[in-house]
């Protein structure tokens, strides 16, 4: 709906009205259906603006991901060896690594389908 449209039923209505199509129950029903629906997309659009705000911070976190993934990485490497399997047991639950130079990480809590 166009943001004048209620305005412009609102005076085709009068108009009706005014030249006895539509009596004054008709007019008030129209018009209560109108504030009805502005009520509605009044919540919609407050819906949807949370949820575009919500998209953005996701947005934000993921493009500053790469950074903080190397620079936890950065920290971990200048760790000595005993800290640095501490600090990793409490973040993974099993690591894998192949002949072929992959590794695979399994971290805690995540599910496995």
């Amino acid at each position: 709906m166009q943001p004048d449209q209620p305005q412009a039923d609102f005076a085709k209505n009068l108009a009706l009205l005014k030249r006895d199509v539509l009596d004054e129950s008709e007019f008030r029903k129209a018009n209560e259906a109108r504030r009805d629906e502005r009520a509605r997309l009044t919540g919609q659009q407050t819906e949807l603006t949370e949820w575009l705000a919500q998209q953005r911070e996701r947005q934000e976190a993921v493009g500053t991901l790469p950074t903080r993934v190397r620079s936890f990485l950065k920290d971990v490497q200048e760790l000595d060896t005993r800290r640095a399997k501490a600090l990793l047991q409490t973040i993974l639950s099993a690591a894998h690594v192949y002949r072929d130079g992959r590794i695979e990480l399994e971290f805690r809590g995540q599910q496995t389908s």
